[in-house]
């Protein structure tokens, strides 16, 4: 029984995540679309964006599991912040670590211009 009710607490906080992080997720590939657009593609705007991204994407570290569902779960049982999360510290850890990686591959390759012989103007060479 105790299985059953862990894999049905799993599907819900997965519908649930998805739900919260999909506007985020879309926010953060038309921020990417109009980097593409305006040649902003060097590894800087890459590592910020990606950081960006997986703070509010990934699965346990967001805003949403880390403020609000201590806050509602308050309500029913009062739990100190610190014992709530303690069981899941490494899970938060390798989550954000996995969703910032898949976020930095992803965007570096959709930024990375199409040509690979074009060159912005600051990069060619003075006639």
């Amino acid at each position: 029984m105790f299985i059953l009710e862990a894999i049905l607490a799993v599907l819900l906080f997965s519908v649930l995540w998805t739900v919260f992080a999909s506007p985020f997720l879309a926010i953060s590939f038309f921020i990417a679309k109009y980097m593409r657009k305006k040649l902003l593609s060097s590894g800087v705007y890459v590592l910020g964006l990606s950081l960006l991204t997986s703070i509010v994407v990934a699965p346990v570290p967001t805003p949403i599991i880390t403020f609000f569902v201590p806050l509602i779960s308050l309500l029913f049982k009062p739990v100190p912040y610190n014992q709530f999360f303690a069981p899941i510290w490494h899970f938060a850890a390798v989550s954000f670590t996995l969703s910032w990686f898949v976020s930095f591959v992803v965007l570096s390759r959709y930024l990375k211009p199409s040509n690979p012989s074009f060159k912005r103007d600051w990069q060619k060479p003075a006639p």
